[in-house]
This record gives C-alpha cells, structure tokens and sequence, in this order.
C-alpha cells in the first residue's frame, strides 16, 4: 500500500497522481507492518490536506476569469465596426430597408431615417448595381484605417454619404461605432410664379415671384424625382427631372423650366374704348379681355391649344372661330364671325343691286342699305352723265369677297367695318348706238358705318383697290339679273339699249325699218304696191292692207314724202315675232295743192322668214300732235 507524500491519502501502487491533491507520485512505499512510534512522528510532520471548500472556491475562480475572457471577446464582436458594416451590407443585399434604418444614425437632426425615407436611397442603389458593392469596400477600408490610426476619425479614408463614426465607449469598455448617413442639399429654380416645387411625391415649396429659386433640405443620400408643377384655368405645365444627390458638400441646383410660353394677342381694337370680351382656350373662359389685357400665359406653344375671342358690341356679340396657339404672337380678328361676315357681305351685294338701279332710274331713294353720303355720291354721278349724255347699260353678275379682309376699326366714337370685294358686272357706256354689253370686274374696298340710332350698318363708299387677296374667297351671285339702262337716254337710245338686253339686232332692225317705209313712200308716190311687197310677209294683214292703202291713196292723188324716222322700240313677243315701235315725220302733198307736215307713232310685227325680216302687221299707228 502507497500513500501520498503531499496529503497522505492512500493511492494505487500503479498510480502517477494523486486523486485527491493531483500531486505527482513519484516513489511510493509500501506498508507491510503497523506504524511505530518512529513512523507515526514522520507523519504526523506532512502538510495538511486542502479542503473541499478550498478547492471549489479556486476552480470557481478560474471558471470566472475564462466566463470574463470569453465575454468580453463576445462583446467585443458583437460591438465591432466589423460586425455593424456586415450588418448593413445584409440588410441591403436583402433589400431590408427597414433593417437598414435601425443600423444608421443621422448626420442632420432635422433627418428622418425610416423604411419610407430610404426609399430615395433605395431607388439610387436599385439604378447603380456595383454602388452597394463600392460603398461597403469603402466602409471597410474606414474601419482599417480606424485600427492603423486610433481614435482620430478625421484620420480614417474617405468620409462618403455613409461613413463610420466613434464616439465614446459601449457598455463602458468597447468603442462605440455608428454608420453616420450624411445630408444632402438641392436648391430648386422655376421661371414661373405659383409652380409648386417637389422633391420626390413631397411637395417642398413654391413660387412667390418669377425666376425663382430656393435652397431645400436636408434629405437623405439617394435618388430623387424633382419637379415643378403649375396648373392654371388654362394650362398644366410640369417639368421634372431624376437627380442622384449623394454628396453633403455639393451645390446640387436643378433648373426646372416650365415649357409655358406668354403670349400676345393683336385684336387691331387695343384703342377702342368700352369694349367687352374674352379670350376662349380650348373651349374655357379665361375671364380675360383682351382688348384691355394682351398679353396672357402661360400657355403652350406647339398648337395643341386652340383660342377664339368672344366679342360683345353694340350690334350685338360676335366669337371668332378657333386659331391653333403656335407661337407667342397671334393676330385675331374680331370681326371673322361667320355670320357677322356674311351679314356684311348680304349688304354689299344689296348695295350694289341698289345703287345699279338708283343710278340708271335717277332716284338715289332707292338706296336704302347706304348713308346720305353714299347716296349724295351716286346723285352727283348722274347729274354728270345727264349733263354730258353719258348712257349708260348694265347688269350686277354678283361680288367674290376676300373673306380675310374684313376689319372693325372705331373712329371718334364711332365704328366702321372694311371689307375687299372684286364686283363683276355686265355693262357699257354708249351715245345712240347699240350697247354692247361686256363683262368687266373691278377691286374694290367696301367701308360701312354702324348707325346707333337705326341699329344698322350702312355701306358709306366703295373706293377702287390694286390688290385683291385671293386665299379665302366666297362668291355671291346675284339674285336679280335684271339690265338697267340709264332713264335720261334718248328714245332711239333707249330703244337700243332695250333691244341689246332682250339680244335684239337694233342696228339691223333700223335699217329694215328705214328701207320699208321708205320703200313704202316711193310705192305709194308711184302707185306700184310690187315695189314694196317683197318687204312685207304675204301671210300676214300687212300685205293686203299695203296693197290697198296704194290704190286708196292713188284714188285720192295723194303724195308723201318721209322726212325723218326713229325705232323707239324693240321687242320680242311671246310667239317669237318681234314687236317694233317706230317714230315718223312726214310731209303729205294733197290733190288741191295743200301739203301738210304730220308725225305719227307706229307699232309693227316683224317676223322673219328665210332669216329675212319682214312686216307682217301694222298693228297700230297714231298721229302726235
């Protein structure tokens, strides 16, 4: 049997260490007899053993120095730069917004960091694949640059929109680290007064004067819409743009130009006074009138909008038809009313109508649609042409009116409305002759004037013109294709110009007329009807009746001679027979030697045969006295 030299317990003969101290058995004794007095003084002098007590409290110790190490170590990760830049990036290979709000802390009080204010940051991370990749690296060469250098965190690499931050201690023994996201600034500019400014769906601010600009902020690193908004009575205007605003110390400026454009409108009526009217876009009021204000906006410019101007005057309210916006200058007319236009237009052709049949009747009275100084023109005219035997034929064919041309003017108060005509007519200037009617047309500009008192326009001249603007036309044919020929002509004059209306040979039927009677007179004179009876149609009561009148007058021993003759009248009657109305001057030889001088009217029936005239019936004959 063995015992331990350093306790004394007994231990296996085989054993190398104590099971109750650990101390190593190098020789062990055996005991073969009972210990003497020698012996039991030799143990008796050995050390004490240690307790259990002992031993629990020393191995608690040293359990409690390993727990220390091992948390501290633990602590140490879980508080390690390392650890919260792995965090991150998992939070944004997951896409985990809301992980990656709790791991950041603001660089701006005013900074709101949540799922919904990263949103701007996700956008730039989603449009910039290798971004997240460069930002992590940078992070890690930060918190290398943290171990190199210490405590000094202006020392570390580059300071990007998200960078480390120590400050203070965690826990009162690690360092503690923050992944600080920096702000960023934007200032806005917009050309137009009331555009509401946004950042994102946020609106920010807006326009209190033209060609504005304003700083805004601070927001988070990311990828923003900016946008400047106006909406009007007339128009929506928007202009927006994608910015990446990542740097704190960067002058981001985005100029947000509204493509709005201010236009001016011509209406030629800037001076008039009193007028009422408003401008239409695309079928809106806008309130504006545009003879007091001329200039309105903003509007597009590319055609797409459409304005028309409602006018309000004292013959009533006129709306001109729409014109396409496509530049900042546009010229309307007022007056370009559809039936505006062609009210005046149904009064020139009227007017013309009129002043034909005034003029060749000599009654300025029957001009009812032209003022006294119209009227006091046209008298003066034919006072001329009576005066010097000026004749005249004529027939209105109607006026091809330049649709563009028609303009409202004021004058003193008072309103004038000018339109371009080209009036066509038929007609000629003769003396005793045949007219022969010519078309002929003429340019010319029509003024009116608007009567207060009657409510009405009234056409007050019409001057020749050299132009006549052909783009926009409408022609009006007269309603009344009468042929007027002028009332102070002489009667073979007028006879002409009758027998020119009805397409009646005047001049052939004279000289018909002329060689009958006195064909007629020289058979009478020497008693021989066969030298007159080819002139006169066989089937008719003119030929019987020549032959007896001879033979009477021969019984009677009268004689004539023809002294003067004149066709007063040429005209067609319903059966095709031509109706002529003769004038004659005779100087009569009677049997007991008087002579007389007699002037007789006569109405004949001329027809023809083979394309010969012939006298086919006095019809009647009375003496003038």
């Amino acid at each position: 049997m063995a015992f331990c030299k350093q306790c004394g317990s007994q231990v296996g003969e085989k054993s190398k260490f104590c099971r109750e101290c650990g101390n190593s058995i190098r020789q062990m004794e055996p005991v073969a007899h009972p210990m003497g007095e020698s012996q039991a003084s030799a143990a008796s002098a050995a050390p004490a053993r240690m307790s259990l007590k002992t031993k629990i409290w020393i191995l608690s110790v040293v359990v409690f120095l390993i727990l220390c190490t091992a948390a501290y170590k633990t602590g140490e990760h879980f508080t390690s730069k390392e650890r919260l830049i792995g965090e991150l990036e998992t939070a944004l290979n997951h896409k985990d917004m809301k992980k990656t709000a709790a791991l950041l802390v603001p660089g701006d009080k005013r900074l709101s960091i949540n799922e919904k204010s990263l949103m701007a940051f996700k956008n730039y991370l989603d449009s910039e694949p290798d971004e997240q990749k460069r930002l992590i690296q940078e992070l890690s060469e930060q918190a290398k640059e943290f171990d190199r250098k210490g405590n000094d965190p202006e020392s570390g690499a580059y300071r990007g929109y998200i960078h480390l931050e120590k400050k203070g201690k965690k826990l009162l023994l690690y360092d503690n680290y923050s992944l600080v996201i920096e702000p960023v600034f934007v200032t806005l500019e917009t050309n137009y007064k009331d555009a509401a400014l946004y950042v994102g769906e946020q609106q920010v601010g807006a326009a209190d004067k033209p060609n504005y600009e304003q700083k805004f902020g601070p927001y988070l690193p990311g990828r923003y819409k900016l946008a400047a908004k106006l909406s009007t009575d007339l128009v929506d205007l928007v202009h927006s743009e994608d910015m990446n605003l990542l740097d704190q110390d960067a002058d981001y400026r985005s100029s947000l130009t509204l493509d709005g454009e201010d236009v001016t409108v011509e209406t030629g009526l800037s001076e008039a006074k009193d007028v009422k009217g408003t401008v239409i876009i695309n079928g809106k009021d806008t309130g504006m009138n545009p003879f007091k204000q001329t200039t309105f906006g903003p509007v597009t410019t590319d055609g797409s909008m459409k304005m028309s101007i409602h006018s309000t005057f004292p013959w009533g309210t006129l709306t001109t038809e729409d014109t396409p916006i496509n530049s900042d200058y546009i010229e309307i007319n007022p007056a370009a009313d559809g039936a505006f236009v062609q009210s005046i237009m149904d009064l020139i052709v009227k007017n013309n109508q009129q002043e034909l049949i005034a003029y060749t009747s000599g009654d300025v009275q029957k001009m009812d649609v032209a003022t006294d100084a119209f009227k006091e023109n046209v008298r003066q005219n034919i006072i001329k042409d009576r005066e010097y035997r000026n004749y005249y034929q004529g027939k209105y064919l109607g006026s091809t009116f330049a649709l563009n041309s028609i303009r409202l003017n004021q004058t003193e108060g008072h309103w004038e409305c000018t339109m371009d005509a080209n009036i066509r007519m038929m007609e000629d200037r003769f003396y005793n002759d045949a007219p022969k009617l010519e078309e002929s047309s003429k340019s010319v500009k029509v003024t009116l004037v608007y009567n207060d008192q009657n409510k009405g326009w009234y056409v007050d001249s019409i001057r020749e013109t050299y132009g006549f603007d052909r783009e926009r036309t409408k022609d009006m044919v007269s309603q009344d294709p009468g042929i007027y020929t002028s009332s102070w002509a002489p009667q073979s004059a007028a006879a002409a110009a009758s027998a020119s209306v009805q397409g009646l040979d005047y001049s052939g039927t004279q000289s018909f007329m002329n060689e009958y009677l006195s064909t007629s007179v020289a058979a009478i004179n020497n008693r021989s009807f066969g030298q007159v009876a080819y002139l006169i149609d066989p089937a008719g009561p003119a030929y019987k009746e020549s032959a007896n009148y001879i033979t009477h007058l021969e019984s009677k021993g009268i004689t004539e001679d023809l002294n003067s003759f004149q066709l007063l009248g040429l005209s067609k009657n319903k059966d095709g027979s031509i109706k002529a109305v003769t004038s004659e001057a005779y100087t009569i030889y009677y049997q007991d030697g008087s002579v007389k001088n007699k002037k007789f009217v006569s109405e004949y029936k001329l027809v023809t045969i083979d394309g010969a005239l012939m006298v086919h019936q006095l019809i009647s004959t009375k003496e003038q006295k």
